[in-house]
């Protein structure tokens, strides 16, 4: 739940930042909250997705795959296709009032939302058609269709061995950090955001995760490192990419490559966060004010 709540001033920000452009950009922008937004960027999502594949361990205990497949498509098209046809609409059409003179009314416009413009894709500018952020929704719809074999392999006893192994070699102190290994490969692979395949590994890594009582224990044990590391690797960028002092520190070029990569970050953190939320979250709140609320995100999320 606490991920979820984090959206709304993630997208307000997205008013001030000093990112790509938007639907609508503030005349006075602000580095500070462009942070925020890095960070964002790095975990939110990859969270939402991971504990979406951490839920869908749960739904194939009660569920067939026919069953699952069909609970997703009621669950995500049938809002996807409402949301394209009623929630997005506005956006794209106060980005192209943004962005030129088109002063027509939003109904007169609306059926020119659905002209698409490959040089426009995300919609912010043109009015042209987009999922804007739904993207989640659907890619949600689809990686959880395309994970469903694998997942209906691995809930078998075959599987179930095959997780048992992994989660032995994992458990040695640190392995789980190696995980990133894969998302640095996907991100690589395809190199823009988003990307389908990096979220489709954080999907499947939630199933896993939760298929294996060491995995659990692993992450509790790296918790603090996968947290320094990343806050490290976080620091790294804003000095680097952000800031622009990478040169002042004579400092070559491909270190700061290697240094830092926002799917590093995103692995590191999670893990972190896995592991500190299982650690506070994860009990009865308290009387204490600060406990309560923790204890409220704990047991929404």
């Amino acid at each position: 739940m606490a991920v979820v709540v984090l959206l709304v001033p993630y997208h307000t920000f997205r008013v001030f930042d000093i990112f790509e452009d938007w639907y609508i950009k503030n005349g006075q922008l602000s580095t500070a909250l462009n942070w925020f937004n890095y960070l964002g960027d790095a975990v939110g999502m990859q969270l939402l997705f991971l504990l979406a594949g951490a839920a869908t361990w749960f739904a194939l205990r009660r569920r067939s795959g026919g069953q699952y497949a069909w609970e997703r498509i009621k669950r995500l098209l049938i809002p996807l296709i409402f949301g394209l046809l009623v929630i997005v609409p506005p956006q794209s059409y106060l980005g192209l009032r943004n962005h030129s003179d088109y002063m027509g009314s939003f109904l007169e416009w609306y059926p020119s939302f659905f002209d698409f413009y490959p040089e426009d894709p995300a919609g912010y500018s043109m009015g042209g058609f987009t999922v804007a952020h739904l993207w989640f929704i659907l890619f949600l719809l689809i990686i959880s269709l395309i994970a469903l074999p694998l997942f209906l392999f691995l809930r078998r006893e075959s599987g179930q061995r095959l997780i048992s192994g992994t989660a032995r070699f994992f458990n040695w102190p640190g392995m789980i950090l190696f995980l990133v290994i894969p998302i640095i490969i996907a991100e690589d692979i395809l190199n823009f955001y988003p990307n389908p395949i990096y979220f489709l590994i954080f999907f499947i890594y939630g199933f896993v995760l939760m298929a294996d009582t060491l995995f659990e224990a692993a992450i509790d044990r790296s918790k603090r490192a996968a947290l320094i590391l990343g806050l490290v690797a976080f620091a790294l960028f804003i000095v680097w990419k952000d800031l622009g002092l990478g040169s002042q520190f004579n400092i070559p070029e491909w270190f700061w490559g290697i240094a830092y990569r926002r799917c590093i970050v995103s692995w590191f953190l999670i893990v972190a966060m896995l592991g500190y939320g299982k650690k506070y979250l994860n009990s009865p709140p308290k009387r204490k004010t600060s406990l309560l609320f923790l204890g409220y995100f704990g047991e929404g999320s």
